[in-house]
């Protein structure tokens, strides 16, 4: 009984990708996801080892409560590097581009592109001048060498980014 309400749901999560414009539209507000725009990636131990020039080991978005919302969405990106606990932050504007969403962090501290990946998920590509995090050691993500140039991010239950 369980793989039927599985499929069905996969076919309505196609079937509203196929007809949304855009990566805000399927991915931000989509009544078929788990959440309205939360989205985390959590890297194994073993992912991690296989991929040691990797220096991420989390990485989250979410809509930020600041936000103005329609067509501009501020979003709030999230990090936890290998070696260290703290949690990285970063406000980036984004704007719809085709579909995608095209985001530049704020103080000009780099930037990613969002696009649409499979189940639900997000494909985070960083920028070619990188993204830069405030706190701690204020560590940057290089958006040409290393293992960090692409996130595939799931959309998770709300609990997850509360």
């Amino acid at each position: 009984m369980r793989r039927p309400t599985a499929l069905i749901l996969a076919l309505s999560l196609m079937a509203h990708a196929a007809t949304a414009g855009n990566v805000l539209d399927s991915h931000f507000g989509n009544p078929a996801l788990p959440s309205s725009g939360c989205y985390v990636r959590d890297y194994s131990a073993g992912h991690l080892a296989s991929h040691p020039d990797q220096l991420v080991k989390s990485i989250s978005l979410g809509i930020s409560p600041l936000s103005k919302g329609g067509r501009k969405p501020t979003l709030m990106v999230f990090a936890q590097l290998r070696g260290d606990d703290y949690h990285y932050s970063a406000a980036a504007d984004c704007r719809t581009k085709g579909a995608n969403l095209d985001c530049r962090l704020q103080h000009g501290a780099g930037r990613f592109t969002l696009s649409a990946e499979g189940a639900g998920s997000l494909r985070l590509t960083v920028g070619r001048e990188g993204m830069a995090f405030a706190g701690g050691r204020e560590p940057v993500i290089s958006g040409t060498s290393g293992d960090d140039r692409v996130f595939v991010i799931p959309n998770v239950e709300p609990d997850f980014c509360g």
